[in-house]
């Protein structure tokens, strides 16, 4: 690892849990773990090893090494696969006079990152050429959180001739950058428009002509979230559109804006950019999201700093729609709203948990991209289960699973090849299971009031009734205890012309043969993930930070 800045005088840089210096694992020179907003104490356990330091033409470079997994559970950070990263750094210009005497910084900073799972591939783009799918100039309500749709026509060489996007990227009006929170497309798959009046008119979502609205079941071609970078393909994979003038003719671009402060008269006209080329690849790709299915029927307790809701791919949606040799992950977006502080994509087969596919145990909701994973073969009749972590310790509500920041979901977009028509695959949890809760929690006389306003997806209804119950510990332990072992409401979506989309009751995995837990550190650490980084050193990543 190495860390360059323009200055003749100290270094700062470290890993920091939240981008704050509190609780950080800190190099200046030496190995230091800062406690609070002052200077660190030198570290007891010195896992930071110098390489190398040089100081030439006005910078300052330091190399050196650190193990993913140090073992030093008091002062440093485990660094694994998947997690997000806060790297915070600060410097002086002059040098320090020794450990215990060092100038405040000039100049500090931070910024999020993931040090393992970057899109880098970088495939030969020379003959691309690209498509701008974007918002002509939308009001943007000011109205908190509110989604927007619009359909668009796809130009008509490629609605005749098939063409394979290689990259997308989201292009973000500058002035409203900060409004929006994620982008998706969908291909309408066998969706005809064509002469619609609505086409290129942007629409509140929940307005969405229905005929229009049946495109948003389709296949997603491409998503972003806010801290987003732009999506690469592997080499040897592409995602086909068009080629045949009525299968593709339509896309729908999909905005999620925030407005907290009710801003009005805020002109956006964001989107996303495809780059595509003709010729095709080996492997053709697409998207299937998975987890809980975005509802009230999900319900995060208020004051409880660690709760996990779980959503379900079902075995036998995965029977139906994979080919006999499954298909290959090569990317995810994890995906939750405000709340979400953790989050794991399990993967189970004939009764036995594997590896996780992804993990992220420090998920940053201001900071959601996609990750390049090693290659992970998922096989018919394999299930998935993703867990969602949620710390609502400073919020006196109950959360609903809904589309406003102030709701949440759980949510991965899993990109793989071979494509299927398979484009969700997720669950809720059957009300039905929750009889033996309202039996030992809730006073009987709120029992049907309860299950009615989920049933009716009506959290405004839903809220007091929850935000009256007394949430102890055991009370709201049951109630993920329900969440994750009662009866499912299993979903196999496909595109509205795509028959073999189901509904069923199931109930979730039976896993005979759970992981096995190795013990890096020997001492109870978390240690589900540690396949992940073993003892190898940070000899490849470069972080450059260049201060001017």
């Amino acid at each position: 690892m190495a860390v360059q800045v323009q200055t003749t005088g100290w270094i700062g840089f470290g890993f920091s849990p939240n981008g704050g210096m509190t609780g950080s694992d800190v190099v200046i020179g030496w190995d230091h773990y800062a406690f609070s907003y002052e200077l660190p104490r030198l570290d007891i356990s010195q896992d930071w090893i110098l390489l190398n330091a040089t100081e030439d033409v006005g910078y300052t470079v330091l190399e050196f090494m650190r193990d993913f997994q140090t073992c030093d559970l008091q002062d440093d950070r485990a660094i694994t696969f998947g997690d997000t990263v806060h790297i915070i750094y600060c410097y002086h210009v002059i040098d320090p006079e020794d450990n215990t005497v060092i100038q405040l910084h000039n100049v500090r900073g931070t910024r999020t990152v993931n040090l393992f799972g970057q899109m880098n591939y970088k495939p030969p783009l020379s003959d691309a050429q690209f498509l701008d799918l974007r918002n002509n100039r939308v009001n943007i309500p000011p109205d908190g959180t509110s989604y927007i749709c619009t359909a668009i026509e796809i130009p008509q060489n490629i609605r005749n001739q098939t063409h394979y996007v290689v990259k997308y990227g989201a292009v973000i009006t500058p002035e409203s950058k900060r409004h929006v929170l994620h982008i998706l497309v969908h291909l309408c798959e066998g969706l005809d428009y064509t002469g619609h009046p609505s086409i290129n008119i942007s629409h509140i979502c929940d307005e969405f002509p229905e005929e229009l609205n049946m495109c948003r079941t389709s296949v997603i071609i491409a998503g972003w979230a806010v801290g987003g970078e732009d999506f690469v393909f592997p080499e040897e994979v592409a995602f086909p559109i068009g080629g045949d003038d009525k299968v593709h003719t339509h896309f729908v671009l999909e905005m999620r804006y925030d407005n907290p402060n009710f801003i009005p008269d805020i002109i956006d006209s964001s989107g996303m950019r495809l780059y595509y080329v003709k010729q095709p690849r080996q492997f053709n790709s697409s998207m299937i999201s998975v987890g809980y299915l975005t509802r009230p029927q999900m319900v995060i307790p208020p004051r409880v700093d660690r709760y996990t809701v779980y959503g379900y791919c079902s075995k036998r949606c995965t029977a139906a729609h994979l080919p006999e040799d499954g298909v290959t992950i090569f990317s995810n977006l994890f995906h939750t709203h405000v709340i979400g502080v953790y989050l794991k994509l399990r993967h189970i087969r004939n009764g036995k948990e594997l590896p996780p596919i992804d993990a992220n145990l420090h998920h940053d909701s201001a900071f959601q991209q996609h990750t390049a994973i090693p290659l992970v073969k998922v096989l018919p009749g394999d299930e998935l289960i993703l867990e969602c972590g949620y710390n609502s310790s400073n919020r006196g509500f109950t959360t609903f699973g809904g589309e406003s920041t102030r709701e949440e979901t759980c949510l991965a977009f899993i990109s793989y090849y071979p494509a299927t028509p398979v484009t969700a695959c997720a669950s809720i949890t059957n009300l039905a299971s929750y009889h033996q809760w309202l039996m030992e929690f809730v006073p009987e006389e709120n029992h049907q009031a309860i299950i009615e306003s989920l049933a009716n997806k009506d959290p405004v209804a839903a809220e007091p009734l929850f935000n009256s119950l007394n949430w102890t510990v055991d009370n709201h332990q049951i109630f993920q205890q329900v969440g994750r072992d009662g009866e499912q409401l299993m979903y196999c979506f496909t595109p509205t012309v795509v028959s073999g989309g189901f509904v069923l009751p199931d109930l979730p995995p039976i896993i005979t043969e759970p992981l096995w837990e190795h013990e890096v550190c020997g001492s109870g650490v978390s240690p589900v993930y540690n396949f992940y980084f073993t003892t190898i050193c940070l000899f490849a990543i470069l972080l450059s930070i260049i201060c001017n």
